[in-house]
Formats: structure tokens, sequence, C-alpha cells
């Protein structure tokens, strides 16, 4: 008997399912603590469960004082993070935990090695899902230079290709001013930040003191250097870090170079550049025939390690957010492709399947450019000329649910302090969060570090950020997908717009 083939697309999105139930029955225990120690010059592993208090108990040599630090139930986490924190620093010298379980017997352990979570099926499963976004990762860059250099090249003449890069600019500038403004008019309207118990509050604010150390305390916008750090001091060492900011500048100088120089003497280049990208093309389609488990793996770790448990405590930020993603996704880019396509938004958003899941869950615009370039091209019928161009930069300029995230994060941790912000204050973060959604990495959890910078600007304690660890990765994924529907969206209206299209 022969079974009839599941398409690619309901294959990943059966693994995102699997996935997500298989991390629920098999969940990191929260109040497990896993630790080596030393004991009469042994290392031990000690695994305590049901813990009911916590004290780390460390000497500081620098000031020569003995500190303790107190942590409740359910605090692995916290408890891990902090851990990391002081031994990062040469002046600890010794750190012991004394420990109440839940049945009320104390113990002392000295000398702590380390300190780790709990694995469990699912968390071991994680390997597959980091194998999946490193194929996928290391196919983008080459994927970026060779369509970006081809594309730029094979416009004709400079005029044209300032017209379809003033048209995807100004595109991509609207687009996230009204996903800030979005917003912060929702944040100020449901008030997230209010809407928290007093306990709830200090529970929130203990983490917040405590997480904030994993966070660099000092991030800068500036626009000066944004521009400067477009143009890359060594090309090579910009492949190597992965600055796609830098790579974008270069694949399109050089493709626009091309321009200039006698058809003749560039053949053979664009051609071998053209054969290089279809080849990187055709290893994306190969990958993705693994996506399936690559997406189960990841989302069996993500739903195993992030639990449910916090989604409770900041139930109306994570509403705030997701909201405004759905209103942006359909009031902005919907007018736009209704007004400019003319076509059927919806019909559109259903061809993307694919893209969502890989966005979803690599939380990555840069990892998903390869599955974008080729549903684009052959699903939706955009030509190569926009593709190689558009959702390259896309992938590394247009942030807009990263954006709209770090405006409502913004007022959530205002309103949670008691801030309140004048109009200037929001207007400067709707600016500011435009200007780090444009300079924003395309790798998760980046736009946590650019949202340090929005919140300086405006006086906000940036401890702040602590408070929405728990929940940013479960956000981060959702935003990842508002960023590349964005991608693909502006490529459209591009093509229609530019008349491209026609001319194929």
């Amino acid at each position: 008997m022969k079974f009839p083939k599941i398409e690619l697309h309901y294959q990943i999105l059966l693994g995102l399912l699997l996935g997500a139930v298989f991390g629920l029955f098999f969940p990191i225990n929260q109040n497990k603590i896993i630790f080596i120690h030393l004991e009469k010059n042994k290392k031990i592993k000690t695994e305590i469960s049901e813990i009911k208090a916590l004290q780390f108990v460390y000497f500081n040599e620098l000031t020569n004082d003995t500190t303790i630090k107190d942590f409740g139930k359910n605090s692995q986490k916290l408890i891990i993070q902090f851990y990391n924190k002081i031994t990062s620093s040469p002046e600890i010298k010794w750190i012991d935990f004394r420990i109440i379980t839940s049945d009320g017997n104390q113990k002392e352990y000295r000398y702590i090695q380390k300190v780790e979570s709990q694995t469990t099926i699912a968390t071991s499963l994680r390997p597959l899902g980091t194998i999946f976004i490193n194929l996928l990762s290391m196919l983008a860059i080459p994927l970026v230079l060779t369509t970006l250099i081809v594309g730029a090249s094979s416009l004709g003449d400079i005029k044209s290709f300032g017209k379809l890069g003033l048209i995807t600019l100004v595109l991509y500038l609207s687009t996230s001013f009204f996903a800030l403004a979005i917003g912060v008019i929702l944040a100020d309207l449901i008030q997230p930040g209010k809407m928290i118990s007093l306990e709830m509050k200090n529970f929130l604010s203990a983490i917040s003191s405590d997480v904030f150390v994993q966070v660099p305390e000092k991030t800068g916008i500036s626009i000066i250097d944004f521009m400067v750090s477009f143009v890359p001091k060594n090309v090579f060492e910009s492949f190597s870090s992965g600055n796609m900011l830098q790579i974008v500048f270069f694949a399109i100088f050089f493709g626009l170079t091309l321009l200039l120089i006698p058809q003749n003497d560039t053949e053979i280049i664009t051609k071998f550049l053209n054969s290089v990208s279809n080849a990187l093309i055709k290893m994306v389609e190969i990958v993705m025939k693994f996506a399936p488990i690559g997406v189960f793996a990841l989302i069996s770790f993500t739903i195993a390690d992030f639990g449910i448990d916090i989604l409770q405590t900041l139930f109306w930020y994570i509403v705030t957010v997701l909201l405004g993603l759905v209103l942006h996704t359909f009031l902005t880019y919907g007018t736009l492709f209704k007004l400019l396509v003319k076509e059927p938004f919806g019909k559109f958003l259903v061809k993307l399947k694919e893209v969502y899941a890989i966005a979803f869950t690599t939380s990555s615009s840069a990892a998903t450019l390869p599955i974008s370039m080729e549903v684009s091209e052959k699903v939706l019928n955009i030509p190569r000329k926009v593709t190689s161009f558009v959702l390259p930069l896309g992938a590394t300029i247009n942030m807009d649910g990263t954006g709209l995230y770090q405006g409502v994060a913004a007022i959530f941790i205002s309103q949670f302090y008691g801030l309140e912000l004048s109009m200037m204050q929001q207007l400067t973060i709707i600016f500011m969060a435009v200007m780090a959604s444009i300079g924003t990495a395309p790798v998760p959890g980046v736009g946590l570090i650019m949202l340090i910078g929005i919140l300086t600007s405006v006086g906000i304690p940036v401890e702040g950020v602590g408070l929405i660890l728990g929940v940013d990765r479960i956000l981060d994924m959702s935003r990842t997908i508002v960023n590349v529907i964005g991608d693909i969206t502006v490529a459209k209206i591009v093509t229609k717009v530019s008349g491209i299209g026609n001319k194929m």
C-alpha cells in the first residue's frame, strides 16, 4: 500500500506540534538543582530536588567580605545565572551552598565548582536543532553575497538600482515607524506594567536585579556610529564574524561596480556567481528535508526549558506584544499590499507556511533568509532581481517585529517602575527603536541588548530588562515571523511598483 506524500510545510507543522507536546511531557524541574562541589579534595556531583530555600555564601577577596544571597523555590534559572555572574569575577575565592529542602532538612555544601540544570529527553534533543540552525546559517552569508552581487549587477544601470533601492528603503523605514507607533499606543492603552499584583512585582524585581548582570550594562545608539559600521575595514573579518550590514554593503558595492565595467569583462564573474547562487539554493532544498526533525528538536527544548509559569505572571505584557504584531501585520502590511499589489493579502500569507515554521523555531531572520528567497521565487514568482536585493537587505535592516517589541517593552518597564513618560519621551522611544531595529543583527536575542540603549535614552532603569528575560525567547520567535513577513511583503510590493516583474 502506497501512502500519500505529505507536503513539506505540513511535515514542519507536525514537527512543531509534536515538539511542543514532547516538551510539555518532559519539562525541566525548576525546583531541582545539580551541582559539583569539593568534599575531601574530591569532586562530588549532587542533585537536590524540592528546594524550599537556598543560600549562596561566598567570599570576596577584594573587599574581604563574606556575602549571603538568598533564593526561594523554583529558582533554578536564577541560581545558575547568579552563579555564572559571581564566578566570572576573579575576586570570588570560594562559594558554598546552604540548602533547605521541602521536608525541612538543611545541609551545607562547600566549594561549589559548577551549577547546571536538569537534562530531560526533550532538552537532550537540542543538538539536532542546533545542527539544523547551523546548516541554514552556514548558507545564509554566501547566499547573501552571491545573490546581492548578481542582483545589483543585473539591474542594467545605476539609475535602476537607485529606483529599486529608494522604494525599498522608504518602505522599510515607514513600516518600522508604524510598527513602533502601534506598539507604543497599545502599551499606553492596555498598560501591562500596571496589571501586576504587588506580590508578583516583588518577585519580578528580585529576578531583574539578579538576571540583569547577564546583559551588557552600556549600549548606545548613535546614527554616526551606525553609518560608520556599514563600511567594513576588513571584508574577510566581516565574513568570519557574520556582520550582515558590512557584507550587504560590500556585495552591493561590488555588484554596482560590475555595471561600470564592459560586459565582456564581467560575464564570467556574473555567470560563476549565479551558478554558485543556484548551487546554494539547491543546498537549501536539501537542508529543508531535515526541517521537521530540526523544528521538533528546537521546540521540544524551548518548551521544556521555558515552562508555562512565567506566562501567567507576564500575561498582559505578552498579550500586548502579540496583539501589536498581529495588528501591524494586517493593518500596516495588509493595507500596503492591498493598495499597491491589489491582491488578497490572506492568500499571500497562506503561501508563506514554510517560512513561518523556520522563522519561529530559529528566531533568526538570517537563518530564515535562504527559505524566504526560495519561497519568494518559486511560490510567489518574485523575480530574482528583486529577491536578491530586497530580502538580504530586509534581513539586515527591516526588524519591524523587533522594533515593536522594544517599544512595548520600554513602556511596560516604565509602568512597572511607576514612571510617567511624556509625549516627547515616547517619541524618543519610537525614534530610537526605529534606529535600533535597523541596526539589530538578525540573530536570536540581540534585540534585548539594543533595548538597553533605548531605556537609557529616556531615563528608564536598565535593570528592567531582567523583568522580561523569562518570556523573551517565545516573543523573539513570534516577532521573527513578522520580520520575515515584512521582508517578503516589501519584495512583492517592490516588484509591483518598480515594474520589474513586467519586464521578466
